[in-house]
């Protein structure tokens, strides 16, 4: 028996991508909020595709979505793990090295009112070096991670593309990709956000399958 009917998971799969597009500006405001708030409508979104995959009887869409959605979710996880344990205590240091007297409050950044002959006397570059390393480490965890996830729910959208016969979808996988590969610089960040956008307009687009959806 389907969880979601049609009109259902086309509502919360297009409620879900808009939300997901508006995470961006909400994690600049209060950064934890968008986070929890773009990670919910991914889950969202999985459940959309889970019901359409029914739907049109297209297990693709779900298995290739399903992939996706657990490989990103591994490797954001592996990513925050890392931050929280290795990173942050290596920028604090880093920090402190700046301002001997800042008071670890990442909301109150440290003074750049500091004597720079005191700073270049005492800055050890080991610690500079160690933040530089883990921020790559992060990196070549997201990156790989960001790619792989994203070609699979760019076949999941493609199998939906096709049996919806809404080549938006089609475009919004390709872009989510593209933007994938580019993420290391600020633009791949700007493609992906757009996709979320035309992801939504996507979802909108959904009409009930027709019996020839079937065959």
């Amino acid at each position: 028996m389907n969880l979601m009917s049609f009109e259902s998971s086309k509502i919360v799969g297009g409620v879900a991508a808009l939300l997901l597009f508006c995470s961006l500006f909400i994690s600049f405001l209060v950064f934890y909020a968008g986070v929890i708030i773009g990670f919910t409508s991914i889950i969202l979104i999985l459940f959309s595709l889970l019901g359409l995959s029914r739907h049109y009887q297209n297990v693709r869409i779900s298995k290739f979505a399903l992939i996706g959605t657990v490989v990103g979710i591994i490797g954001i996880t592996i990513a925050v793990v890392f931050a929280a344990v290795v990173f942050l205590p290596s920028a604090e240091n880093l920090m402190y090295q700046i301002d001997p007297g800042w008071s670890g409050d990442w909301n109150s950044p440290p003074s750049m009112a500091f004597d720079v002959d005191q700073l270049l006397n005492n800055f050890d570059l080991s610690v500079a070096y160690a933040v530089f390393l883990n921020m790559a480490i992060i990196a070549v965890i997201l990156l790989p991670t960001a790619i792989i996830a994203t070609y699979f729910i760019r076949q999941s959208l493609k199998q939906l593309s096709e049996n919806s016969n809404i080549s938006l979808f089609g475009t919004t996988g390709t872009l989510l990709l593209i933007g994938a590969f580019l993420s290391i610089i600020a633009i791949g960040l700007i493609l992906i956000w757009i996709a979320a956008l035309l992801l939504a307009l996507s979802f909108l687009q959904l009409k009930p399958p027709t019996p020839t959806a079937y065959t």
